[in-house]
């Protein structure tokens, strides 16, 4: 079985699609079991549809400092949780 490490970086690479599917059946069943790692693996599904979204509009708006320095503080405390899980 694959480590929440190993699962994290396989997610954040966006390489999931190309891997045997043995191992993507690993990672499916790692995201059934492990709640942290399944969070995750939606918070990057939302950042990128936000990003395709941002990317496709014609006049984007600028992000708000508020909400940009939430994002940041947020990923910071799902990484350094992560890091003290492992």
């Amino acid at each position: 079985m694959l480590t929440c490490k190993e699962i994290s970086r396989e997610l954040a690479a966006g390489t999931l699609e190309q891997t045997p599917a043995y191992r993507r059946f690993v990672v499916w069943l790692h995201l059934r079991m492990c709640d942290g790692c399944s969070h995750f693996s939606r918070e990057l599904h939302l950042m990128r549809d936000g990003t395709r979204q941002l990317a496709r509009a014609s006049d984007p708006t600028p992000v708000d400092a508020a909400v940009e320095a939430r994002l940041v503080s947020r990923i910071a405390e799902t990484l350094a949780r992560r890091d003290d899980s492992e």
